[in-house]
């Protein structure tokens, strides 16, 4: 098996930092008009199914037996800082209608179980959920969006990972993530047109990335099907102390840009590659990467081929 490898030294590559751009106006414009028309709050003091749109208020902390926290369409939540916790093996507040939004909800999933961490999920939104919203929460376990579109995860305190899964046209921005188990972003499945925006990622997961596409399928006969990442825009980030990369690509990356973020204490400031004899060697097409600032690391930039 040969090896092809590039590594830029860091002496030599490092760019310097520029502006950082405003969230795009269209996803300013769906942040202002996810929330339902003003309607006098419904009072939540148990855990439910929200199925009615309009707005609600949580009252008093909840602590969900083996039914979690299930939100419907168009509706409002604003838990004014009270908790929402799950005991059972599976999300604590589930979403699954359209142009929904969350505020100021503190969720609490179940703790990690044994040998299979990832099953620690506190928050899922599911397809065809399009236009979710949550801002201002504190969050203890991932949040993953599997098959969604148009999504809004701002300024939220997430004490895990925040997993993309085939989903298009979701912005996640000024979050402060840590605490993760593998990785603070993770983008499976390909996706187009999401954006990485502003965010704060601290800490070493065992993987040790900070944000971390996967682009493929894994199939059922144990082969693998390349699927791409496109039109997506990683800026403004700041990535410390991921030990492996701050941001890393395997499979298709096309069209995307990775600009102005700041990455400290890995060995890769991004590296790209492939995993043994898989087949998914580095695919960079029409891709930008500028303004990036990468420090007491060994390499900017590197791409591993294998085979």
């Amino acid at each position: 098996m040969s090896i092809r490898a590039l590594g830029l030294p860091l002496a030599a590559a490092i760019l310097m930092a520029s502006s950082v751009s405003a969230a795009p106006p269209e996803v300013e414009a769906q942040m202002a008009s996810a929330a339902p028309a003003d309607s006098p709050p419904v009072v939540v003091t148990q855990c439910r199914y929200l199925n009615t749109a309009g707005n609600y208020t949580l009252t008093t902390d909840l602590a969900c037996g083996t039914v979690s926290f299930s939100i419907g369409s168009n509706v409002h939540l604003d838990c004014g800082g009270h908790a929402i916790s799950f005991s059972y093996n599976g999300a604590a507040v589930t979403v699954s209608g359209n142009n929904s939004t969350i505020d100021s909800c503190v969720i609490i999933g179940p703790p990690r179980v044994g040998a299979a961490p990832y099953l620690y999920v506190s928050m899922y939104v599911s397809s065809p959920s399009q236009g979710f919203m949550a801002s201002k929460c504190t969050i203890g376990g991932t949040v993953q969006l599997s098959g969604v579109q148009g999504a809004v995860l701002a300024n939220n305190t997430i004490n895990g990972t925040v997993h993309l899964d085939r989903s298009s046209g979701v912005s996640v921005q000024s979050n402060t993530l840590s605490g993760y188990f593998g990785e603070g972003i993770l983008v499976s499945g390909g996706g187009s047109n999401n954006s990485f925006l502003n965010n704060s990622i601290s800490g070493d997961g065992v993987d040790g990335v900070g944000i971390d596409f996967e682009n493929y399928v894994s199939n059922a006969n144990g082969t693998y099907t390349l699927v791409s990442a496109s039109n997506d825009l990683i800026q403004g980030n700041t990535i410390a102390n991921a030990s492996v990369a701050g941001i890393e690509v395997v499979g298709p990356l096309t069209n995307s840009v990775i600009d102005g973020n700041n990455i400290l204490g890995s060995l890769y400031g991004v590296w790209s590659g492939s995993y043994g004899t898989r087949g998914m060697n580095p695919q960079w097409t029409g891709n930008a990467f500028t303004n990036n600032v990468v420090s007491n690391a060994r390499y900017l930039f590197a791409i591993r081929s294998y085979g």
